[in-house]
């Protein structure tokens, strides 16, 4: 499950960045934030 997660929190951060860059949804930020947490949680 550990591996599951470690990717699902990549995939996550990988899209919030490229939302956060394209700036076109406010909430990017808000999951970018999110995903920090979900992997520092893993970690």
């Amino acid at each position: 499950m550990a591996a599951t997660g470690d990717r699902y929190a990549f995939s996550i951060s990988r899209r919030g960045r490229t939302r956060s860059i394209n700036g076109r949804m406010p909430s990017s930020l808000e999951m970018a934030k999110d995903s920090s947490n979900s992997e520092m949680a893993l970690a």
